[in-house]
């Protein structure tokens, strides 16, 4: 394991907090004589603490592999060494697993009734919420002999920093999902964060997040004209258990519905809407969502009708990612 870190920053830092004391403030107590010496330049910290983080992130990815192994290899005891002495483990059903030998004594149960069992993680995200403490979310897929079809469960696990070593405090698995919802979540997900676009005196703002750990996202925007607000909406955005698609349900301030049904292309989303306006008239459009790069996505907008006249096609509209 590396070194610790985060005391190495304290201690860098300190360093120079010191040093920086050190100096008289500028202008006090100077003479003719003294402003001819050349100034000593400020001490700054050379800690990339960028880089420290991404270090302790793949720390904690690290530790989720020796699970793997662990778990591949049927050792029960090397997988409870994985929390912390007291560390629970809770399962779908809601059953909650206290200390290593719980944990262990499961495992081991496991692995007598499922001898040829085997494990994939894949890690969703990793946030250190402190130096000593990080939020992990994934996905686990669990073959219980060759050749059958693995089983996928969502978890997430709370680690602490014990040492030189990290070690799990908490695991519980979430509700059951397919891969199928696995993949659609996953390319949704990007859309986390807040967007901006702007044609002329038009301007819009989107901000989407994340409903708690579940499939569910939330869109919320406003579109101005100049300073003034046009239009807000709010969008809900997820897995449709009836349809076994991706779908969304808009509402605005102008008091109009609809309903999306979303389709995956290459590079985004087609969306097939169907609403009601506030006059009560039926309204139907497909937009098309692309993403571009990384922090750029279009929307077109075409097939527009309200009732059975037809309305022109909008023009394409680009957003920035603004903040993640």
């Amino acid at each position: 394991m590396s070194k610790p870190f985060v005391s190495l920053l304290l201690a860098v830092v300190g360093l120079a907090v010191v040093a920086l004391a050190a100096d008289p403030a500028p202008g006090a107590g100077l003479t003719n004589a003294d402003v001819l010496v050349p100034a000593r330049p400020a001490l700054t910290p050379t800690v990339d603490v960028p880089a420290i983080t991404t270090t302790l992130e793949q720390q904690v990815r690290d530790e989720v592999q020796e699970f793997v192994r662990a778990f591949n290899a049927h050792d029960a005891k090397a997988i409870a060494a994985e929390w912390s002495p007291y560390g629970t483990y809770t399962d779908q059903a809601g059953t909650v697993y206290k200390g290593r030998d719980a944990i262990e004594k499961l495992y081991a149960a496991f692995f007598v009734e499922h001898p040829e069992a085997q494990v994939a993680v894949e890690v969703e995200d990793v946030q250190l919420v402190k130096a000593f403490t990080a939020i992990e979310h994934g996905t686990t897929q669990v073959t219980l002999q060759p050749g059958a079809a693995p089983t996928s469960e969502r978890y997430v696990a709370t680690h602490v920093r014990q040492g030189a070593a990290w070690v799990m405090v908490s695991v519980e698995d979430l509700p059951d999902i397919t891969v199928e919802q696995i993949t659609e979540l996953k390319d949704l997900a990007w859309l986390v964060g807040t967007w901006r676009a702007s044609a002329g005196e038009f301007s819009t703002e989107m901000s989407i997040t994340r409903i708690g750990d579940g499939p569910f996202f939330q869109r919320a925007w406003t579109a101005r004209v100049d300073t003034n607000v046009l239009v807000q909406g709010l969008q809900v955005i997820g897995w449709d258990a009836a349809l076994r698609q991706v779908a969304s349900w808009t509402f605005d301030s102008r008091g109009n519905t609809d309903k999306g049904l979303w389709s995956p292309e290459a590079n985004g989303w087609s969306i097939a809407c169907n609403g009601t306006l506030a006059i009560g008239t039926p309204f139907r459009a497909t937009y098309l969502m692309t993403r571009c790069d990384d922090d750029t996505l279009t929307v077109n907008s075409m097939n527009r009708f309200a009732g059975d006249v037809a309305l022109p096609d909008m023009p394409e509209l680009s957003l920035k990612r603004v903040a993640r």
